[in-house]
């Protein structure tokens, strides 16, 4: 087997793929990017950790340390941050690794500004949003319809913190943050939205698609707390050809997402991920182990052809520790909440084969828990 990489943060997405790979028996090794948490040490699945001081050391440790193997390791990115960083050293990595990639430096990095993609989704077949980019939070259209959403155009120089829905112009001003280009998008209030995982293989000319994430408790900037996985032939209306060739027009080859919501018989894209997905591990929980496939087709062991035949066990409920947060809020009754634990086939990181890892993880939303009900109840100003 060849080596795997893993190069991120210490969230859900990282052990996710860490969980997937050591399913399969992988030794995993973990590039651990600059966090204040690091709790993923304490995983069982997790083999060996770099732990880098700044984003600028990840290169020099993953040639100094694994740059000259006989048989090129498997990289994976956990993060916009990391698959930014692979994909600006792509010149230089190319013949020592195996990662996500669009075949040219730079062009995953093009593609992470958001409204970068919407002319090839349009063209596609997906509906797109009516949108606005504001570079500087003193030049506003004065055309914008509201209410409208605003979020970062490039997640890897804002986060879900700088999302908001907007009433008016004053709203509006008072949500924009210096040094940050936005996208602001009429508001469309969804019916329901769909996260699209996939591997592409050969530059988009074979695809996964099998499933598809229907989020059923979506905050704003806490997405994905619950959700199930559905085969994506129970959306007759989402064009798989239409999807596929999206890929392959980006010439991108790797695990992705394609994010879209529904509204009034039309899908209306939203954005597209070149990376692993932080939902991906319930197609792992599924049957459909996206890590190890991308792990098979760097030792060139995967059967590309037929590799589309591959199905998922749906439907899968999956639920977040993150889901406590709505139950604490209100947002969910506590016997709806009930129903929901004992309806999840999966969940992200509370996972007791792996208890220390376990614990340590719910220690930390303990604390965050006790600090929201002190805000909310006592109005104590705590962070």
């Amino acid at each position: 087997m060849n080596k795997t990489i893993i190069i991120g943060n210490p969230l859900a997405n990282t052990y996710g793929m860490a969980r997937s790979l050591k399913k399969q028996g992988r030794e995993v090794i973990l590039i651990l990017e600059p966090s204040r948490f690091d709790t993923i040490k304490y995983s069982r699945y997790v083999d060996k950790i770099h732990k880098v001081e700044k984003l600028d050391d990840i290169i020099p440790t993953l040639l100094n340390n694994y740059g000259n193997e006989p048989n090129p390791p498997v990289l994976f990115c956990g993060s916009d941050t990391t698959i930014s960083l692979i994909d600006n050293n792509y010149d230089l990595l190319k013949d020592r690794f195996v990662f996500f990639n669009a075949g040219k430096q730079g062009l995953i990095n093009c593609y992470m500004n958001k409204c970068g993609t919407f002319p090839i989704a349009e063209k596609h077949g997906f509906s797109i949003i009516k949108t606005w980019v504001i570079k500087q939070k003193d030049s506003i259209p004065n055309d914008i319809v509201y209410p409208c959403l605003i979020k970062g155009n490039n997640s890897t120089k804002s986060t879900k913190q700088d999302m908001a829905i907007c009433s008016n112009l004053d709203e509006l001003k008072q949500s924009l943050k210096d040094g940050i280009e936005y996208l602001v998008q009429e508001y469309i209030q969804k019916e329901y939205e769909l996260d699209i995982i996939g591997l592409s293989c050969n530059h988009g000319e074979n695809v996964l698609i099998p499933a598809v994430v229907r989020k059923i408790r979506d905050e704003l900037q806490r997405q994905s707390c619950y959700f199930r996985l559905d085969d994506i032939r129970d959306y007759p209306d989402l064009n798989v050809d239409k999807l596929k060739e999206f890929i392959h027009e980006l010439k991108y080859e790797g695990i992705f997402s394609i994010e879209v919501l529904a509204y009034g018989g039309k899908y209306y894209f939203l954005e597209a991920n070149l990376r692993n997905d932080g939902c991906a591990w319930v197609y792992t929980a599924a049957g459909i182990n996206y890590p190890h496939l991308w792990a098979l087709y760097g030792e060139k062991q995967l059967d590309t052809e037929n590799m589309e035949q591959l199905k998922a066990s749906t439907p899968l409920f999956l639920m977040s520790q993150d889901d406590i947060y709505n139950l604490i809020e209100g947002k969910v009754s506590f016997i709806q909440w009930l129903k929901d634990f004992h309806k999840a086939g999966a969940s992200f990181n509370a996972y007791f084969k792996d208890p220390l890892y376990t614990l340590m993880d719910f220690s930390i939303h303990v604390k965050q828990g006790l600090k929201l009900v002190l805000r909310k109840c006592f109005s104590v100003n705590i962070h």
